[in-house]
Formats: C-alpha cells, structure tokens, sequence
C-alpha cells in the first residue's frame, strides 16, 4: 500500500515574532505536516516546534530556506539533502546520482 505523506511549503517572509512562531507551530501540529518546506527563513530559532528536524540553508544576504520533518517521520527516502542555494531537495539515496 502506498504511503501518504502531508507536505506544505510557506512563505514566512523572515517571520521572526514569537506569537506568528506560535501560530506556525500550531499549523504544523493540528494539520499533521510531515515536511514543510519554509522560505524567506532569517533565523535558525526553530527549536519552540517541538517533533520536527530543521535544516537551513541561509545564505549571505541573510535569507534562505528550510526544511522542518517530523522526528517520527519514517519511510525509505528519510534523509532530505537540500543541494546549493537553489534550495532543491532530493532523497539522500537520489542526490549522489
């Protein structure tokens, strides 16, 4: 049987206050996302989304992207390799190809 897999993409437009963090952390939990895909990242201060992984990729300009995962999110492809400014993401195991 196929897995389904809940996967949301945002701009949080260097969303840096704590209520619209609040507001985020809700979403992703009453939603049930697995992976969010999150741009205009300014700050790596995602620890408050408590059950989720994130990787940045800021660059010098002080923008970026990033990607929060479950921590129990589990499935063949469950390494995320996010390659060069461009922000593409491909499974771990199809990145070295």
């Amino acid at each position: 049987m196929a897995e389904i897999f809940k996967i949301a993409t945002l701009n949080i437009n260097g969303m840096t206050a704590e209520g619209r963090m609040g507001m985020l952390n809700e979403f992703m939990h009453k939603q049930e996302i697995d992976i969010i895909l999150l741009q205009e990242v300014t700050h790596t201060d995602f620890e408050s989304i408590r059950g989720y992984k994130t990787h940045f990729n800021i660059g010098i300009n002080k923008r970026g992207t990033a990607v929060n995962k479950r921590t129990n999110f589990t499935n063949e492809h469950n390494a995320i390799t996010i390659r060069s400014r461009d922000g593409s993401m491909l499974p771990r195991n199809l990145a070295s190809k």
